[in-house]
């Protein structure tokens, strides 16, 4: 889980998680103080797998994007 430029995480992150989580510092850097309503905001309509944010960074990170 990515707050601002704070990562939190039970394991290291490295690898794919790592750049997953980069790319949501940089949507916050892009989004501001609106990038936690906005990403609350899209999760209704979208969920999580869908979620506009949440494929933007699975693709940044070679994930599947789903």
């Amino acid at each position: 889980m990515t707050l601002g430029f704070v990562m939190v995480s039970c394991i290291r992150l490295d690898g794919s998680p790592l750049v997953h989580e980069r790319y949501h510092v940089r949507q916050s850097m892009i989004w501001g103080p609106l990038f936690i309503p906005a990403y609350l905001a899209l999760a209704i309509p979208f969920g999580y797998r869908r979620h506009p944010m949440e494929r933007g960074a699975r693709l940044a990170a070679g994930e599947h994007a789903g």
